[in-house]
């Protein structure tokens, strides 16, 4: 999991032109949108035990998902998909 974060972190930089990697700038803005999809998905998508409308409620994890992950995962989407409409225009 540690080095999915490591590459989502790497094509944000690259998207937003900190990091030059070689890859044309569209498909690293297309990219950044599909991985700013995947986080607001992960956050407001019903499933079993993570995001907004989760079905098990009562765990410690599911307080901190509704509490902390969640709106962090909203927020990562925000600032990638921001990066990458700058990038398109």
């Amino acid at each position: 999991m540690g080095i999915v974060l490591i590459l989502c972190g790497l094509l944000t930089a690259a998207t937003s032109g900190m990091l030059q990697i070689g890859i044309p700038k569209m498909v690293l803005v297309w990219l950044s949108y599909a991985l700013a999809l995947g986080l607001f998905a992960r956050a407001v998508v019903d499933f079993k035990y993570v995001g907004f409308f989760k079905r098990v409620c009562g765990s410690r994890f599911a307080r901190l998902d509704t509490l902390v992950y969640s709106p962090l995962c909203l927020l990562l989407a925000a600032g990638v998909a921001g990066i990458a409409s700058r990038q398109s225009a």
